[in-house]
């Protein structure tokens, strides 16, 4: 709990507690970390607020804060009921001296009842803590600079007269033109996409699995007056499975998804849901638009989402009619997207059984790949390094020998693979 203290240091002639003039505050403050040399002072209206005062610190700490938002700063002042502490200036590094206690500022309170007992002079009163100021990483950038253009109205942009006017500078990594693709495909930047395919495939069905896709069957062949009907009814037979999605507006957008699932902490969205009522319905594709809102639910939160140390992997459904598709996006420089597997048509023959077994899988490779990404997203992203490699480099870093052992390797350079 070191980080979270404010210190107060007396100096061999410490005055008692006063008051630094009706109007105005003359506080002494320290960066957490820095030594005593680099002690300043700010001068602050008394009836301004813990708000008011980060600004004047970020003003006064020019140029070293020019990258760093007021509102970031952290504000601690020690507690009334801590001890002071008796140490030499000349002799002892600042950070040495900062103990456990201090207290946290909330921006909107007044500075008149921080100090209301006034302020003791030859103190450090506030101790600021800023966030690290992220060194330059040129794929930052570029990430930002792409979110930064933004997606528009996903609806209006996945219309195929305007996505296609995209395309011609690749905006979207997803094969709609042929040329719009990355050599690399999704499932070897995400493990969690390659484990989904492999499911689809070996996952045995138990008899809830079964039910529900029949059930699904039953409810999506038949024909709805609009979209809006179709997608609840959607939506209420996974609810029933176990995947709970919420339609609502993509953070302080006007837009709004048929349906999405987002992390515990509401900054990751890990599915989407796109539909249409029926094949050929409606003036937006929806593989398109699913994509779309992806970058939608990016953009509230650019800055860092650029920075992490991850591809941010969406898993979406696509429904259309009584038919139903699984693609995945990641984020790389650029949204990506792929399918996963093929088109299932939901309104198969009662004696299918091979269709029926291939809906069941899916599904329950789905909810698995549900709960790795739930897993994957409540865990802490580390943010991008410099030395980091680069962004496209494949997930793997280890393989099963020929004696069954798992053996790990790592990447001592990487090469940007080429069509």
């Amino acid at each position: 709990m070191l980080l979270r203290a404010s210190i107060c240091i007396l100096l061999s002639n410490a005055q008692p507690a006063v008051s630094s003039g009706l109007l105005h505050l003359k506080l002494n403050c320290i960066v957490f970390g820095d030594d005593s040399r680099h002690i300043f002072p700010v001068d602050v209206e008394r009836t301004k607020t813990v708000g008011d005062l980060k600004n004047v610190i970020k003003i006064t700490k020019k140029p070293e804060f020019d990258h760093v938002a007021a509102d970031r700063l952290e504000l601690w002042k020690m507690s009334d009921m801590m001890p002071k502490v008796k140490i030499n200036l000349n002799d002892i590094d600042l950070r040495n001296a900062i103990i456990d206690g201090g207290v946290e500022l909330h921006p909107l309170t007044e500075l008149s009842d921080v100090f209301a007992d006034g302020i003791e002079r030859g103190c450090i009163h506030i101790v600021v803590k800023h966030p690290a100021i992220a060194r330059h990483i040129p794929a930052a950038d570029r990430r930002i600079a792409y979110l930064k253009k933004g997606a528009g109205s996903p609806s209006a942009g996945a219309k195929p007269s305007a996505f296609s006017t995209k395309q011609d500078q690749q905006e979207y990594l997803c094969n709609c033109p042929r040329r719009a693709a990355d050599p690399v495909p999704i499932t070897l930047l995400e493990p969690i996409f390659a484990e989904f395919m492999d499911y689809c495939q070996k996952y045995e069905p138990i008899v809830h699995d079964n039910d529900f896709v029949l059930q699904l069957s039953e409810k999506m062949a038949s024909f709805y007056p609009n979209e809006l009907v179709r997608m609840n009814t959607f939506r209420q037979v996974l609810q029933d499975y176990g995947i709970i999605l919420n339609a609502s507006m993509v953070g302080s957008t006007r837009c709004t998804t048929d349906g999405h699932i987002l992390s515990t902490n509401g900054q990751f969205v890990l599915m989407i849901i796109e539909g249409k009522n029926e094949i050929g319905s409606g003036t937006a594709e929806p593989f398109m638009e699913a994509m779309l809102y992806y970058r939608k639910f990016m953009e509230d939160s650019k800055i860092e989402m650029a920075r992490l140390r991850s591809f941010i992997p969406c898993i979406h459904i696509i429904v259309f009619g009584a038919c139903i598709s699984f693609s995945g996006s990641v984020f790389t420089e650029k949204v990506q997207s792929n399918v996963l597997v093929p088109i299932i048509p939901l309104f198969w023959h009662s004696t299918d059984l091979r269709m029926q077994v291939m809906a069941a899988r899916t599904f329950g490779a789905l909810k698995i790949a549900v709960e790795k990404l739930t897993k994957l997203y409540s865990h802490p992203i580390p943010t991008l390094e410099p030395e980091d490699p680069y962004l496209k480099c494949p997930y793997p870093r280890s393989y099963t020998n020929s004696t069954g052992f798992i053996q790990e390797f790592s990447y001592d350079e990487t090469q940007i693979l080429r069509d």
